[in-house]
């Protein structure tokens, strides 16, 4: 088990608006167990315990975009006792296609892009996304790849047995080589992980992955299916950076854990700052602070910071590579300026949420993020 950072009394694990409250399989006084079935979402798939403790009560809080949704309050006994889900035999395809089939369905995923699996799809290629830009982002990445290798190894190997025709590409630029695939070692200097694959297959049209046979995954995902297939358990921690222009720390915590609660273990002052969500150029200004922790994140915490500045080089790469030939660029900077009506101009809700401009983004700029809360704005 992973040491946490911070261990909270309570977690809370979101349900759903109340009009798209997810169907509770638990009710208020039931003991739960570290992994098991709380609630059932066809809005935000099946939601598991982060910790093992007693089912407290159902509260309405506000989240990280500030919307109220309610949360399965739970006390946590921090015995952390898992579930135990059915096992699988590790090495029968059936099996393996069987249970990622089923993570892939119910997970709850920021990025389309890196979730999709279809086995009725003769992949000819699967490229897995290793890039940490630097420690102020992709966390996730470099905490796997420097402490959990070995996990995502055996990731990759379920992943080999689901699709044995596949030919399997590691990008990193913290790895150099791997006993289950090839190393194609990037040492990142602005070349975007777009012009790397690119570069890598010449002649594929890299706007329509799944026609191009090409799956393109995160190593977030890899190490999660060997958490399903071989632990029999969905992630339960959550990766966060949390960093000001002094201080940078990089924590595990459960699930579910409330934010301000977790500024204040490590000392940091929340009322007199700005919290910044989102990658290390997601600029997010956060309306609400006690929102509940439910996916590995990078936060930055600042008082001097200008709301329009962000890395974007304007290379036209996200204008580009848009399958519905919208712009981007342009709708990220509105959405910053929190310009509806500019918003609405350049009509955003064409957007299909592919996560292409994110994907070929020189500047690794979360483009999906700024589009996604414009959609949010104008719907």
């Amino acid at each position: 088990m992973r040491e946490y950072a911070y261990e909270p009394e309570y977690v809370y694990i979101e349900l759903g608006s109340s009009q798209k409250i997810a169907k509770l399989k638990v009710s208020v006084g039931d003991k739960v167990l570290q992994g098991e079935l709380l609630a059932i979402s066809k809005f935000i798939g099946n939601i598991y315990a982060s910790v093992s403790g007693e089912v407290v009560e159902i509260v309405d809080m506000m989240t990280i975009y500030a919307k109220k949704n309610s949360h399965l309050k739970i006390k946590n006994d921090k015995l952390y006792q898992k579930y135990l889900h059915n096992c699988i035999d590790p090495n029968s395809l059936t099996d393996i296609r069987h249970r990622i089939s089923e993570f892939l369905d119910y997970r709850r995923s920021p990025r389309e892009l890196f979730n999709t699996i279809d086995f009725d799809i003769d992949y000819e290629y699967v490229i897995i996304d290793g890039i940490s830009i630097n420690e102020k982002s992709n966390c996730v990445n470099q905490y796997l790849l420097k402490n959990e290798i070995e996990k995502v190894n055996l990731g990759v190997k379920l992943l080999k047995t689901t699709l044995p025709r596949s030919k399997f590409f590691f990008i990193s630029n913290l790895i150099k080589e791997s006993p289950m695939t090839d190393v194609i070692y990037n040492k990142y200097d602005n070349n975007s992980k777009f012009k790397v694959i690119k570069k890598l297959l010449p002649g594929k049209d890299l706007s329509n992955l799944e026609k191009e046979k090409v799956l393109y995954i995160g190593v977030k995902e890899v190490s999660e299916f060997y958490n399903y297939c071989i632990d029999n358990n969905p992630e339960s921690a959550a990766f966060i950076n949390i960093y000001t222009e002094t201080m940078n720390q990089f924590l595990i915590v459960p699930k579910g854990t409330l934010f301000s609660e977790l500024c204040s273990k490590i000392g940091f002052q929340i009322t007199d700052k700005v919290a910044l969500s989102g990658s290390l150029y997601s600029f997010k200004k956060l309306k609400n602070l006690d929102f509940a922790i439910f996916q590995s994140n990078s936060y930055h915490l600042t008082e001097d910071f200008e709301i329009n500045s962000y890395n974007c080089i304007n290379c036209g790469d996200c204008d580009t590579h848009c399958p519905v030939d919208i712009n981007p660029k342009e709708i990220m900077i509105a959405e910053i300026n929190e310009d509806e009506k500019r918003i609405q101009k350049l009509n955003a809700y064409k957007c299909i949420e592919c996560g292409m401009c994110t994907f070929v983004c020189s500047s690794n700029i979360d483009v999906l993020s700024f589009l996604r809360r414009s959609l949010r704005r104008i719907k």
